[in-house]
């Protein structure tokens, strides 16, 4: 008896946690589903509310002394007075300001397929091993795929479709084969339930309703003759499917009244809920509206309200933003095909100031600019200007030196490539030798400033620029450099200035460390007839192998 007075006061507790928070903390064990159910409920039932009174200030009560007659009547509706209110905390109110998100899963519940020579569901225990459920799983021994089995040497079958197999063929479990039957029998046959939301399984079960005597899963998936890539256009081809007709009046009805955050919203439910037959479709009429806030956006997040976004950016964090709400339901971009493929760095970029300040140019007025500087652009330099921008579209890479003596109209000639590329929404970093030069070209600055270029180079120099960067990511996302006044630096600086970008654009590209400047187009302007390296206390001969054309690019 006293043993058990003694062990009722025996409090629970976890030695780790009292050690770790050096705090009193209790413990409980649920042993039922049903508290932890609970649990959850009662911390998610919603915010407070409260029901308030409004009350208007009215004239005092009539005395003795004032005519009833004098005072104003108040026609006060205590009913409409009445307001329901929500209360908001000041963390609450923070927390949805700052736009955090309120709830997630993590990790998501999903099935597990082995990817054989087709899919089959694999259930395992936590406590097995990999070859354990090898062992135990037969891929092959299942209905559904001895039915396609049986059908290549069985012709009995091959008019009936799955549901119907039964009627003719029993199912032996400990064989795990077809048989045929030997008396004719009324049989129902069934197959398991597949939500619509669960992608290719739903529309290959669609797909076997109708199908009969398939022997493989390209079978399932033809058409008139043709083998589709996935179920749901086999579906769409036999005409299991409507138009997304109903869809796209949706979103266009909703980018009326709606703003851009609201649509995806609607976007993100159609994916998840409405069986979309062509999400490609639907992206490519609609995208306008779904990105119509990014540019605003971005700019308070980043503080630049001249902040320009090209069209590609703006898909690309619309569809991250567009992925976030489909995690919620266990989604992704990636499982509905024909919508753009994610690209996360679209987003991580815009944390870049060296980035967004080569993105804030108006590419209107620039674009208005490069048609006029075109016009007025002579015979051989249309064809500079062509054979440089051919290079940069084709991203092919290329080194080009422009000689011209002074006047000749090699500035002007810079300013049109720029502005025509800048329009396009592309990085050009224009540099120059000479402080002077470089204040000739729009956003121009000095070479050594811009590429960190040492003040004592030799042979093995390199610059100071380390990778994952942002001047690093600044140059692998740079279409093409400007050099003007080339030929007054030493050919050191060129080889330090080729090797750095070798190094930092091999990130994104491992062929780049074989390419001149790692496969970027670079192009170098001056005259040789002016000022030529200088070379401390050196004669002609050392001036002239540090030239430029002396290097050994």
């Amino acid at each position: 008896m006293l043993t058990a007075l003694l062990i009722r006061h025996v409090v629970p507790y976890h030695r780790g946690l009292l050690v770790k928070y050096q705090a009193h903390i209790n413990v409980e064990w649920c042993n039922r589903t049903l508290s932890i159910k609970y649990l959850f409920k009662y911390i998610g039932k919603g915010p407070d509310t409260v029901t308030i009174l409004l009350e208007s200030h009215g004239t005092q009560a009539p005395t003795t002394d004032i005519p009833s007659s004098s005072v104003k009547k108040l026609c006060v509706d205590e009913v409409k007075n009445y307001l329901s209110c929500r209360y908001v905390s000041a963390a609450e109110s923070c927390w949805r300001l700052f736009e955090f998100p309120i709830h997630h899963r993590e990790p998501f519940v999903q099935r597990l397929y082995f990817h054989l020579e087709n899919e089959q569901e694999v259930r395992f225990r936590d406590n097995e091993t990999l070859p354990e459920v090898v062992r135990r799983v037969d891929p092959d021994g299942t209905m559904f795929i001895q039915w396609m089995l049986n059908n290549r040497n069985d012709e009995l079958g091959r008019d009936l479709t799955f549901i119907k197999y039964p009627t003719k063929f029993r199912w032996d479990a400990s064989a795990k084969r077809w048989f045929r039957r030997k008396q004719n029998i009324e049989v129902v046959g069934r197959m398991v339930y597949a939500h619509p939301a669960s992608g290719e399984r739903f529309y290959m079960r669609l797909l076997l309703n109708l199908v009969v005597g398939p022997q493989s899963f390209e079978d399932i998936r033809t058409v008139d003759n043709i083998i589709y890539p996935t179920y749901k256009e086999a579906c769409f081809h036999r005409g299991l499917l409507e138009s997304d007709k109903e869809w796209h009046i949706a979103l266009s009805d909703a980018s009326l009244y709606a703003n851009a955050s609201q649509i995806r919203d609607l976007f993100v439910t159609l994916l998840v809920f409405c069986e979309i037959s062509n999400p490609s479709e639907l992206w490519e009429r609609h995208w306008v509206a779904l990105t119509d806030d990014i540019e605003y956006t971005r700019r308070k997040i980043t503080k630049l309200p001249n902040l320009k976004l090209t069209d590609d950016d703006k898909q690309m964090l619309a569809l991250e933003a567009i992925n976030g709400l489909l995690k919620q339901y266990g989604k992704k971009v990636a499982d509905y095909p024909g919508l753009p493929d994610l690209n996360i760095s679209s987003g991580t970029k815009y944390m870049n100031e060296l980035l967004l300040k080569e993105m804030m140019y108006d590419r209107e007025q620039l674009k208005l600019k490069s048609g006029e500087g075109i016009q007025c652009l002579n015979y051989m330099q249309r064809i500079i200007f062509d054979r440089i921008l051919e290079s940069v579209h084709t991203n092919n890479g290329g080194f080009y030196f422009i000689y011209g003596p002074g006047g000749t109209g090699k500035t002007f000639l810079w300013s049109t490539i720029i502005a025509s590329l800048r329009s396009e929404g592309k990085i050009v970093l224009p540099v120059a030798s000479s402080g002077i030069a470089s204040l000739l070209m729009e956003g121009g600055r000095t070479a050594h400033s811009r590429f960190k270029i040492p003040i004592d180079v030799n042979e093995f120099s390199c610059c100071d620029i380390k990778q994952n960067t942002h001047l690093a990511e600044l140059i692998c996302n740079t279409a093409l450099v400007i050099w003007d006044e080339a030929p007054m630096t030493n050919r050191f600086v060129f080889e330090a200035v080729d090797r750095t970008f070798r190094d930092i654009r091999s990130k994104i590209n491992e062929e780049s460390r074989l390419l001149p400047f790692g496969g970027l187009t670079m192009v170098l302007g001056g005259d040789f007839r002016q000022i030529l390296p200088v070379i401390p206390r050196k004669g002609r001969q050392e001036v002239v192998a540090a030239s430029i054309n002396k290097s050994k690019l």
